[in-house]
């Protein structure tokens, strides 16, 4: 999966907006007559190039062109060094190479200049008040209300344009510029599969734009909402969401009823955050990913296991089983918060996905990091997982544990750092616990690693709780005594959800300990423990 914030789109490249046309396109000639200039669709920035090395005209196309000269580029092709592009030198139109051009990204007037009489021209958009029908070769067809982007008016002659068919773009990417909102006409981009508008400053979007029914990536990070039009689930074909560091200080409710969404990214800034997901999003029978980091969730609604594909005719492996899947679908997903779908057809969770450590694509199932969160719990709690909140501390769950390890074979890591900042890790070939009726008993395979065999003792061994002793000593509960949770023998090497003692400590055992690193009176900064599938 890739990074939805630093993606390119296509068809894009420095400040010009729009999917590159081709040469026909952009060198296509209309009658003034037949368009209404200003309708509010955002401009084509354009931009000024350089020659620093001359080259000849490749062909009929090609403008000849001298060290020294100036033009006035008007479309780029993907990545800007791919093949060619087309822009305007000395009242002509024609293509260009890219090797051998200085670009100049700050916006200037096209090149010529009208006459000082006439107002300075820039990119400006039209729209076709009347059909045009070609007159004469290299030009354009044009539909009533069709939009077209104007990047360059001749000073002299008819008054002919060179138009972008703006109807015809799938791509439009718009983000990190200085437009005061979205044109309230967006609607009429028919064919638009991806939109983006990041970095924009939008405090509200036109009704209009829930009409774009091929719509299928919309991307709404960085900006000011706070709501979403009452109509947004219009957006029929919409498969992927972003909105990251939005204000919206409830969850968008208008979401849960997209009903082609598969990936959802809705993590917030600094500023506001909601606690509460609505029930209604059991609605999303297709999500497969739901990024939601740096909220307040105090719970998870009971329905988010329903929001999977059950549709018949659905193959398996289109939804991702654990964060290897989603790691193999996209080897660019950042670590984060995401969902999974066991194989069970139980429904799907959120877990948190380790991208990063040796490879990534790690699911953790346990996280100590501050001490904010209580480990000294009940059987219950440990079967369900806490919190609901993936972004600090937390264990998973047993239930879920259980439905994920049964999948395949996985092999275990078990991440720690000492308050000094010093890591280690302990790696296992196998990882497996068995379901509830034989008390989640561990089982894992050989030892690998730097941090010591504190894992091994505890192989083969049930779990145990505050008030579910389920250990081999003859002298008490192993999780009274020393304040945890665990597959406790008679009782431990390992104590990874005991008390968050921070460093060294008098008790003896009851702290996060792993014993064959630092002994049973130190207490670790920060533990993960985390399974892959095996290769």
């Amino acid at each position: 999966m890739e990074d939805p914030s630093v993606r390119e789109s296509k068809g894009m490249q420095g400040q010009i907006a729009t999917a590159p046309p081709s040469y026909e396109e952009a060198t296509a000639a209309i009658q003034m007559q037949n368009l209404t200039l200003g309708v509010g669709v955002p401009s084509v920035r354009t931009v000024r190039a350089t020659v620093v090395q001359a080259f000849p005209a490749q062909g009929p196309d090609y403008l000849k062109l001298n060290t020294g000269d100036q033009v006035q580029v008007i479309t780029q092709h993907v990545k800007g060094m791919g093949g060619v592009w087309v822009a305007v030198h000395s009242g002509k139109v024609g293509k260009v190479s890219p090797v051998g051009l200085k670009v100049h990204y700050e916006p200037v007037d096209l090149v010529p200049k009208p006459p000082t009489s006439s107002p300075q021209v820039q990119t400006l958009t039209a729209q076709a008040v009347r059909p045009h029908t070609p007159s004469g070769p290299g030009q354009l067809t044009l539909q009533m209300w069709e939009v077209v982007q104007v990047v360059d008016q001749p000073p002299t002659g008819p008054w002919a344009v060179v138009v972008l068919r703006m109807t015809r773009l799938e791509n439009l990417n718009i983000g990190e510029n200085d437009f005061c909102g979205v044109p309230r006409n967006i609607g009429h981009l028919q064919n638009l599969k991806e939109l983006w508008l990041k970095s924009l400053n939008l405090q509200e979007l036109p009704d209009e734009l829930c009409l774009l029914q091929n719509l299928e990536l919309l991307h709404l990070g960085w900006n000011n909402l706070t709501r979403l039009p009452g109509n947004f689930a219009q957006l029929s074909s919409l498969n992927k969401l972003l909105m990251q560091h939005n204000r919206f200080q409830q969850f968008p409710e208008q979401v849960c009823f997209l009903a082609s969404l598969r990936e959802l990214y809705l993590d917030q800034g600094t500023g506001e955050k909601f606690t509460v997901i609505p029930d209604s999003i059991g609605n999303l029978r297709k999500l497969r990913v739901m990024v939601l980091d740096n909220n307040a969730l105090t719970s998870l609604p009971t329905t988010v296991d329903n929001a999977n594909d059950t549709e018949a005719d659905k193959p398996q492996a289109q939804v991702p089983h654990d964060c290897q899947d989603i790691l193999d679908d996209d080897e660019t997903t950042p670590s984060g918060v995401y969902m999974v779908y066991p194989r069970d057809n139980l429904g799907g969770f959120l877990v948190f996905c380790d991208m990063d450590t040796d490879g990534g694509g790690w699911t953790l199932f346990q996280k100590r990091q501050d001490g904010t969160v209580d480990f000294f719990r009940d059987w219950a709690d440990y079967k369900t997982g806490f919190p609901s909140n993936l972004n600090g501390e937390f264990w998973l769950g047993n239930d879920k544990l259980y439905r994920l390890a049964v999948q395949k074979v996985y092999q275990l890591r078990v991440d720690m750092e000492d308050v000094e900042g010093n890591t280690a890790y302990a790696a296992y070939s196998t990882f497996a616990i068995s379901p509830e009726s034989q008390n989640y008993k561990l089982h894992i395979g050989t030892y690998t690693g730097t941090a010591g065999d504190s894992l091994s003792l505890h192989d083969g061994k049930p779990f145990s709780t505050k008030d579910r002793d389920n250990d081999e000593s003859s002298s008490g509960s192993c999780a009274q005594s020393i304040k945890g949770a665990w597959w406790y023998g008679n009782c431990h090497h390992s104590n990874l959800n005991g008390l968050y003692h921070l460093g060294t400590h008098d008790s003896h055992g009851d702290g996060v300990n792993w014993y064959h690193w630092k002994g049973y009176k130190y207490s670790l900064k920060r533990t993960e423990m985390k399974i892959r599938p095996t290769p």
